[in-house]
C-alpha cells in the first residue's frame, strides 16, 4: 500500500518535470531560432558599414539551457576586435535570462577601458526573454570612476545606466533610454570641466529589416568648462526629433532648446538667453533613403569620394523633399569691457521654408539651383543699431536690404529661378553695399 501511495504521488510529479522539460526543450529551440534571426538581422547592418559579429560559444550545460557565449564586434577592412560582450543564459519553460559584461581582455574597448578600471569593475548587465508577452528587456549599468592620472589630472565619473524592451512580434517596437550624471573633469594646468544630468531616449520599431526611429530626444542639464580667462556655461539643452511613415514618405521634426549660453574670453562676455531652433523636414522618400544609406555605408569603407556620396543622394532628390524653418528665436548680450568696448542687446527671429522639385536623379547636381525655391522671413530688434555693426546696418537699410518697421529690422529673403533677392531687391550688389 505504502508502494502504491509513493508511485501515485511520484507520478503528477515526475509527469510534471517531464512537462517542463519538454517546454525547456521548446523554448530552447526558440530561444535559438529567435538568436539566429536577431544575429542574421544585425549582421546584415553591421556588414553594410564594415563592421562584423561573431558569436562563440564558451559552454553548454543540460542540454543549452545553461550556456554562455561571447558575441565579439570586427572591424571588417582592419581585421581588429573593436568590442567583446560575455553573455550568460538560462532558459526556463516562460522565460530566458542572463547576464552580460563588457569583455576586459578582448577588443579595442578593453584597451581604452584599461585606463579607466573603475567603468568595467563597476559594470552590471542583465536580461530577460519573458514568452508569455514575447518581450526583451535589459538593463546596464557601469562603474564609477574617480582615480587620479599619471599627470595629476583628477577624473570622476558617474555610472551610466541603460535600459531597454522589445517586442518580439508585431512591429518590433523598441524603447531605449540612457541616463548619466556625468562627469567632473581637472587637470595641473587649471582647466575644470564638468557634465551631467544627461539623458537620451530612443524608441522605433522594425520595418523588414530595418529600424526605424520614431522619436529620438537628447538632454544635457549642465555643461561648463573653465580655462582661467576662457569660460563656457551652457544650462538646460534639449534636442527632440519625431518622425512618421506614411504611404512611403518620411516626415521629420526637430526642435532644439537650450535655457541660457555664456562664453567669457578675456574682455569679451556673450550671454544667450532661451532660444528655440524648429526645423520640419517632409517629402523624403523612404525607399529611397535606405538605397542612399546603404550606398553611402559602403563609400564610408571604399572612401570612393564627394562625387560618389553626391550621387547616392541624388536618389532622395529625385523624388522632391521640402525644409521648413518653423521658428528661430534667441536674445542675447554682447559685452566688451575693453578700453574701446562696445556692448550689443538685442534679439534675432526668423522662418522660412526651402522646397526642392522632384526630377531626374541623374540631372539633379545640375539643375538643384533650378528646382529650388526658398523663402526666409528675417527679424532683427533695432537695439542692434548700437552694436559694432552698426555702420553695415546702416548701409543695408540706406540700400534697402533691411527694412524699418517699428523696433523691428527686416528682411525678406527669396531664391527662385536660380535669382536670390532681399526684400525684393537682387543680391547682386551686396558686397558693394557692404
Amino acid at each position: 500500500m505504502g508502494k502504491l501511495l509513493a508511485l501515485t504521488v511520484a507520478l503528477p510529479v515526475a509527469a510534471v518535470a517531464a512537462g517542463a522539460g519538454y517546454l525547456t526543450w521548446n523554448n530552447v529551440q526558440r530561444y535559438e531560432a529567435e538568436e539566429q534571426r536577431l544575429l542574421t538581422n544585425v549582421r546584415q547592418e553591421l556588414q553594410a558599414q564594415g563592421l562584423a559579429l561573431d558569436a562563440e560559444p564558451v559552454s553548454r550545460g543540460l542540454f543549452g539551457v545553461f550556456r554562455e557565449d561571447i558575441y565579439t564586434l570586427r572591424d571588417i577592412a582592419q581585421a581588429t576586435d573593436l568590442i567583446a560582450v560575455r553573455q550568460t543564459t538560462t532558459i526556463e519553460p516562460l522565460r530566458a535570462y542572463g547576464t552580460f559584461a563588457v569583455d576586459g581582455e578582448r577588443g579595442l574597448a578593453a584597451m581604452l577601458f584599461s585606463s579607466l578600471p573603475g567603468l568595467l569593475e563597476g559594470q552590471q548587465g542583465s536580461w530577460q526573454l519573458d514568452a508569455r508577452n514575447n518581450l526583451t528587456s535589459a538593463q546596464y549599468r557601469t562603474g564609477a570612476v574617480d582615480m587620479q592620472q599619471p599627470d595629476g589630472s583628477q577624473v570622476r565619473m558617474a555610472p551610466m545606466v541603460i535600459e531597454s524592451t522589445t517586442e518580439l512580434d508585431g512591429a518590433r517596437r523598441s524603447r531605449s533610454v540612457a541616463s548619466w550624471d556625468g562627469m567632473q573633469v581637472s587637470t595641473p594646468v587649471g582647466l575644470e570641466v564638468s557634465l551631467g544630468g544627461v539623458t537620451m531616449n530612443v524608441s522605433s520599431r522594425q520595418i523588414g529589416n530595418t529600424p526605424f526611429i520614431e522619436r529620438f530626444d537628447y538632454r544635457i542639464g549642465r555643461l561648463s568648462a573653465d580655462a582661467g580667462d576662457k569660460r563656457l556655461a551652457l544650462r538646460g539643452m534639449a534636442m527632440e526629433q519625431g518622425s512618421v511613415l506614411q504611404n512611403g514618405v518620411v516626415a521629420s521634426l526637430l526642435t532644439l532648446t537650450f535655457d541660457d549660453l555664456s562664453f567669457s574670453s578675456g574682455n569679451q562676455d556673450l550671454r544667450v538667453d532661451p532660444s528655440e531652433l524648429g526645423l520640419f523636414f517632409d517629402g523624403l522618400n523612404w525607399a529611397a533613403l535606405q538605397r542612399a544609406n546603404d550606398r553611402l555605408q559602403q563609400l564610408s569603407q571604399n572612401s570612393e569620394g564627394i562625387e560618389a556620396a553626391v550621387a547616392a543622394l541624388a536618389g532622395v532628390g529625385a523624388h522632391g523633399a521640402s525644409l521648413t524653418l518653423e521658428q528661430l528665436n534667441s536674445r542675447f548680450i554682447f559685452n566688451d569691457r575693453g578700453p574701446a568696448g562696445i556692448g550689443a542687446a538685442g534679439d534675432v527671429s526668423a522662418n522660412g521654408r526651402l522646397t526642392l522639385r522632384a526630377g531626374a536623379a541623374a540631372t539633379l547636381a545640375d539643375e538643384w539651383l533650378a528646382r529650388t525655391d526658398a523663402f526666409l522671413h528675417l527679424e532683427l530688434s533695432r537695439s542692434l543699431m548700437q552694436s559694432p555693426l552698426s555702420e553695415y546696418m546702416l548701409e543695408l537699410i540706406n540700400t534697402g536690404y533691411l527694412r524699418e518697421e517699428g523696433d523691428r529690422l527686416i528682411s525678406d529673403f527669396r531664391f527662385a529661378a536660380g535669382e536670390l533677392t532681399a526684400n525684393d531687391l537682387p543680391l547682386d550688389d551686396l558686397a558693394q553695399a557692404l
